[in-house]
């Protein structure tokens, strides 16, 4: 499904692969060693965010737990296992996360309400001409 971002110097299979993320040891000193997935997702994959790299680079992760935009639902879904928002990590590698829904909605979905756009994040039905903000906006329509 999803490729890894780093992997560890050791052997598959062997007794160091307690999560299943062993790419190989490394035989050629031309190879940068990190300490951390996190520290080689920032160094080598500085287009991405790190959260979602190092997440990716271990197969028992359960997720960054952050929110990004799928555009074409007009929703924010979560990177988690489970249910509710859980989707899973996103397609697009470079896809900018938040730290929670609210974040998301703001920035990728503005001319929704955040009303609209957690309903539909959350998987909730929201019910036409009921509720609002109590706010004011201009009704061209109405011309008022």
């Amino acid at each position: 499904m999803y490729s890894r971002e780093c992997v560890r110097d050791c052997a598959p299979g062997g007794p160091l692969d307690v999560n299943n993320d062993c790419g190989d040891v490394v035989e050629d000193g031309y190879v940068d060693l990190y300490g951390t997935a996190h520290e080689c997702c920032l160094a080598e994959m500085s287009w991405q965010d790190p959260d979602l790299c190092a997440s990716l680079s271990d197969p028992s992760s359960p997720g960054t737990n952050k929110f990004y935009a799928i555009q074409q639902d007009m929703k924010c879904a979560q990177d988690c296992t489970g249910s509710g928002p859980c989707a899973g990590p996103p397609q697009d590698r470079s896809a900018r996360l938040f730290d929670d829904a609210a974040d998301c909605c703001r920035e990728k979905f503005p001319w929704l309400s955040r009303a609209q756009c957690l309903a539909a994040t959350n998987g909730t039905p929201t019910e036409p001409g009921i509720g609002g903000t109590g706010e004011w906006y201009v009704s061209w329509e109405l011309e008022k």
